[in-house]
């Protein structure tokens, strides 16, 4: 019997309520639960519906979608007003009553996730000396007693938020759990920031400020703001997503294979930056440059040489206007060029070659050798790798960090095309996105790899190492 693909997410979700069940008798034993939070429990509940009904916005991360929420804005405040039990109820409740269509185990996992968000939301603030908001007057008091704790509070919620959703990719997708912690930090570090300062003017209205339930009211204002700043944010990521969707089709379209191959280098890109370690604004361009890589040879012919030759130049030429593409364009126009100056347009030498443009040339000739061309068949990746640490011309370090990727996704003695089904992100396609709600990297898996058995471009002739044109 073939093993129940969601398993492993059920397991996980499992031990995110297996986690708040023992922070939850933590939290009733440091600040139980009490007649008198009822009813500021009951506005947050409320006030957390409501943020649970407006549409999130989405943060594109590592390839994948995150799905991010301001529902985290009310839960850091019920940590401060009703303490780590009614935070964890805000976080379960406003989770579970949220209209939806999803798999049952994403709505498991997310209000388990939530409660322990809650929970050691409370406990921080407690262990930080807060104050109850209600006993506080003086400026003093409001800003050590609330606002300092709060702050904690804060930046521990963060951190519980990145913890287990880079534990979902984990378990899920099989990818580096440093590297998902880096990019979640990165990109909604700055988001708790304002997540802690909208918090903060609603706890002081509804305790200092005695304004009561008006509190909850007034916080929707700019609650409204943010969520909607961070929409336009979401959707300039998704109109760059369009933009390179729209120049990857035109390149297929015209060599058909041409796509499918882009895809994979960006795949191959994303795991030698996570192998080296680099930032997530480094990474998310060594995507970009993967994507767009070839998109100078949607004018080449077949058999064209000066058209192959000149197609970096050309694609620096036709992604010049494009914003969000500027900074790739040293590596894109360096893609060809060789460390010993046997590349080109340029005959560049060593460190003459931009960082980016070594990455490229590695999962460029990595994917053509696996992928083949009619001349030459695929081979396996460890031996693609094999000729790739023999090649002078390539980076020894890059190479070293594609093999550390590869041995890591387990895919080293897999089938030359097939390298992509057989990598974890291939394997676990189905439990991540059991638990996530947008399309990731392993969604693409089983298109990109069908392409790539039954479509040889071309073009994948000048990657690979027996056929490369000379400087």
């Amino acid at each position: 019997m073939a093993p129940d693909p969601s398993r492993g997410a059920w397991l996980y979700a499992g031990l995110v309520w297996s986690l708040a069940l023992v922070l939850g008798v933590a939290g009733h034993r440091a600040a139980p639960l009490t007649d008198d939070a009822l009813v500021p429990l009951v506005a947050l509940l409320l006030l957390g519906g409501l943020a649970r009904l407006l549409p999130d916005s989405v943060v594109s991360l590592t390839g994948d979608g995150v799905r991010f929420s301001f529902f985290g804005i009310v839960i850091l405040a019920a940590a401060v007003l009703v303490g780590p039990i009614g935070a964890a109820l805000v976080g379960i409740v406003g989770t579970i009553a949220r209209p939806m269509r999803s798999p049952a185990v994403r709505r498991v996992f997310n209000a388990g996730m939530f409660g322990v968000v809650g929970l050691v939301g409370g406990l921080a603030y407690n262990a930080a000396g807060g104050l109850d908001p209600l006993t506080v007057a003086g400026t003093r008091d409001v800003l050590l007693g609330i606002g300092l704790p709060l702050v904690i509070a804060d930046l521990t919620q963060a951190a519980t938020n990145a913890v287990l959703l880079s534990g979902v990719m984990v378990v899920t997708a099989r990818v580096s759990f440093w590297a998902q912690m880096r990019n979640l930090l990165a990109s909604t570090g700055p988001a708790y920031v304002g997540y802690g300062v909208v918090a903060f003017l609603l706890v002081v209205l509804w305790g200092p400020g005695q304004i009561t339930w008006f509190a909850a009211i007034l916080t929707v204002v700019p609650l409204g703001v943010a969520w909607w700043v961070f929409g336009q944010f979401g959707a300039e990521l998704q109109a760059h997503e369009r933009t390179t969707d729209t120049l990857i089709a035109a390149l297929d379209a015209r060599h058909p294979g041409a796509g499918a191959h882009a895809q994979r280098v960006a795949i191959l890109c994303d795991w030698i930056g996570e192998s080296l370690r680099v930032g997530p604004k480094a990474l998310a361009e060594l995507r970009t440059a993967g994507l767009l890589h070839d998109v100078g040879l949607v004018r080449a012919t077949e058999g064209d040489t000066h058209e192959l030759r000149g197609h970096p130049v050309t694609a620096v030429r036709i992604l010049t206007n494009i914003s969000f593409a500027v900074p790739v364009l040293p590596a894109i126009g360096a893609h060809h060029e060789r460390i010993d100056g046997s590349g080109y347009p340029r005959g560049l030498l060593g460190p003459e070659i931009p960082f980016g443009a070594r990455v490229l040339a590695v999962a460029d000739a990595f994917d053509a050798l696996t992928a083949g061309t009619p001349d030459h068949p695929a081979v396996s990746p460890r031996a693609a790798l094999d000729e790739l640490r023999s090649d002078g011309g390539l980076d020894g370090t890059v190479v070293a960090a594609l093999g550390r990727a590869a041995e890591r996704h387990g895919i080293l003695d897999q089938p030359g095309p097939e390298w992509l089904t057989h990598s974890r992100i291939g394997q676990r396609r189905s439990d991540y996105e059991s638990l996530t709600e947008h399309p990731s990297i392993a969604a693409i898996v089983s298109e990109l790899t069908t392409q790539s058995a039954v479509e040889h471009s071309w073009i994948l002739a000048h990657d690979h190492p027996a056929e490369r044109l000379g400087g």
